[in-house]
């Protein structure tokens, strides 16, 4: 059996497949992970024919059973590189803009997911951030992020960045 950490990695791009399938975008996750574990592409028709828009939104893809929801936020330990490199990539004005999704999981394995004759279900769902308000961590090993429980990567989600990121803005939450 594959290490429990691969498995979780599996379901986490499931999920953020379904989404992309579901709402029409297409989704390409990277062999070489440079701090970029996929880039979302939005897809527009144009005389008949299927193209990419040409705003890309690139993103960090994490799982995990250890988070806590405290109030209206999410509270998640990320690791300080990675932290840092999407605070790089937030505050420059030329960069493809990127998000990390976190796909929070239930503790115990056996629920992370159901399948029947009815339906597929993995437990509980991804959450979206942009980390741009934030300094540089100069901590060696994690940083605790807040991430609002209404980012929920969800079927609206990505028409919603994708018209932020059309006007121009620089930041989506």
């Amino acid at each position: 059996m594959i290490p429990t950490q691969h498995r979780q990695e599996g379901l986490s791009m499931a999920y953020v497949r379904a989404i992309a399938a579901k709402t029409g975008y297409s989704v390409q996750f990277r062999k070489e992970q440079y701090k970029v574990d996929g880039t979302f592409h939005q897809i527009r028709k144009i005389n008949d024919k299927y193209e990419e828009s040409g705003y890309p939104l690139d993103f960090e893809l994490k799982s995990s059973v250890d988070f806590t929801i405290e109030g209206d936020k999410v509270i998640y330990d990320l690791d300080v590189d990675n932290h840092n490199e999407l605070v790089r990539r937030a505050q420059d004005p030329h960069s493809t803009h990127q998000i990390l999704i976190l796909f929070c999981m239930p503790h115990n394995e056996n629920d992370w997911v159901n399948i029947n004759e009815e339906h597929l279900i993995l437990r509980k769902c991804c959450f979206w951030h942009q980390l741009n308000t934030e300094g540089i961590s100069l901590n060696d090993r994690k940083r605790r992020i807040k991430i609002p429980i209404t980012q929920q990567l969800s079927l609206e989600t990505l028409d919603q960045l994708y018209t932020k990121i059309r006007d121009g803005e620089r930041q989506l939450c």
